[in-house]
């Protein structure tokens, strides 16, 4: 089991904090039960039969509606789902991935790479590569679609839902991209040029070099960034937008809204500059390690923290109000989903140091450790963390303290303000709305792919021996 990553006390500012719990013990559910306001529901899925052994790990849907193990029973393998099993094969290569109810993978029949969507093997032009190199799927975020990719060895072909596409690569790039929510980007070379496909108005744009994308979830705006004849450019759904040497970029979610920091330090001289959509507002005697930008959501609200050369405190500039001083420099600074609250994690100067939490400027809590990146501010000012206690961790909120856990997972943000998560205590397992725990009694729950808040329920995929559950917690009715 390995635990969430704990915010201690550094003698410098650190650049990031883990924040993923991992709960590999059994998990379990009960029959409809209630609790406090919430009543918990379970739903069977199905069942698996299996006759070999398992290999390898699970494969998850994210709707939490589909599961596949893989089995080997001598020298061979096949995917058992909750429908049924898929046909025998030498060897499963890794990647498998559920898009819709069709679960897609490679695997190797003799001596040669079948290609499996669903019940259809399609025919591969090559073996199968990717963006990572791997042969494996490319899926959309939602999993409603997916690319594939393979090469001849002089040649990548690339594959849209199984249907092969005009466009030929010399090769494929690996570039860092923040991907919409229903469609696949991807970077491929043709000659010396790089192109990034699967957006109309950014493809039409070639490059040298391509540092990386960012797209809003509906693939309406996509900023890229990369350099053409030396200079560096960013681009906005195909069009020049800056030429400036970026140290970081930030947008809003609807991409209406961008601010970007540019660094011009040279040996002798630090250097950087803020601009927003376009324009300059501002510069700073500091070098890109010694700034950070944060833009609320909505892209309406802004700070540019300028750190000091020791990393103990920092200055903030924002628009329309005067600068001011943070003493100490915050480990974590974010603005809540709508922009209206600010949030800081700092360590205190005690002996040892501890650690707070601030709600617009007012301490909320202080503890000997927090999760790292577990802290979220809501609308209305609904917050919570992740705190570690004497004998476990907890989660706080607005509305209290939860009860003290040996592990939690992720914390999903309930619509009522409360956090919701899945919870381990020795060797019981709960579902956790705000400050209630239900106990479950299933064997597994797979928190980290399916916990979600869908369908009016707070909701999680677990199984039960051999029975796959969807659990669900509900508010009464």
């Amino acid at each position: 089991m390995k635990p969430l990553a704990r915010l201690q006390p550094r003698p410098r500012r650190l650049a990031c904090w883990l924040a993923t719990s991992v709960l590999a013990c059994p998990w379990a559910v009960l029959l409809p039960q209630a609790a406090g306001a919430q009543v918990l529901q379970e739903q069977s899925l199905g069942y698996f039969k299996l006759q070999g052994s398992l290999s390898g790990p699970h494969v998850l849907a994210p709707d939490g509606q589909h599961m596949a193990r893989r089995e080997r029973v001598g020298t061979q393998e096949r995917y058992v789902t909750l429908t049924g099993a898929q046909p025998w094969f030498d060897r499963i290569l890794p990647g498998a991935i559920w898009v819709g109810d069709r679960l897609v993978y490679y695997a190797l029949e003799n001596g040669k790479t079948v290609w499996v969507d669903g019940k259809n093997r399609l025919p591969l032009l090559g073996q199968p590569t990717s963006p990572a190199l791997a042969g494996r799927p490319w899926p959309s975020r939602d999993h409603g679609r997916y690319l594939a990719f393979s090469s001849d060895g002089q040649r990548v072909a690339w594959y849209a839902n199984g249907v092969v596409q005009p466009q030929r690569f010399n090769r494929l790039a690996l570039v860092d991209i923040a991907q919409p929510q229903a469609t696949v980007l991807f970077a491929g070379y043709k000659g010396c040029d790089l192109q990034l496909v699967g957006h109309r108005a950014s493809a039409q744009a070639r490059w040298d070099m391509l540092h990386w994308a960012r797209a809003t979830a509906d693939a309406a705006q996509v900023y890229v960034y990369g350099q053409r004849g030396g200079l560096p450019l960013l681009h906005r759904n195909g069009k020049r937008v800056l030429s400036q040497p970026l140290a970081s970029f930030s947008m809003s979610n609807d991409g209406s809204q961008w601010m970007a920091v540019a660094d011009h330090s040279t040996q002798s001289q630090p250097h950087t500059s803020l601009w927003r959509n376009g324009v300059q507002i501002d510069e700073a005697q500091a070098d890109s390690s010694q700034q950070s930008l944060h833009l609320s959501a909505d892209g309406m609200r802004w700070a540019w923290r300028i750190i000091d050369a020791d990393y103990l405190a920092a200055t903030v500039r924002q628009s329309g109000r005067p600068e001011r001083r943070l003493d100490p420099d915050p480990a974590e600074y974010l603005w809540s989903t709508d922009g209206l609250h600010e949030a800081q994690l700092r360590f205190t100067r005690d002996e040892p140091a501890r650690t707070e939490i601030l709600i617009d400027g007012n301490v909320v809590g202080t503890h000997a450790a927090v999760r790292g990146r577990t802290l979220q501010v809501l609308p209305g000012g609904a917050w919570h963390y992740v705190a570690d206690m004497a004998g476990g961790v907890r989660v706080r909120s607005h509305q209290g303290e939860g009860e003290v856990f040996d592990e939690v997972s992720q914390i999903i943000a309930l619509p009522d303000g409360q956090p919701g998560y899945v919870a381990r205590r020795g060797q019981e397992r709960y579902l956790v709305w705000g400050q209630r725990a239900v106990l479950t009694t299933a064997d597994d729950v797979h928190h980290l792919q399916t916990l979600a808040w869908r369908d009016g329920a707070l909701s999680v995929t677990a199984q039960r021996a051999d029975e796959v559950l969807l659990l669900m917690l509900k508010p009464a009715p």
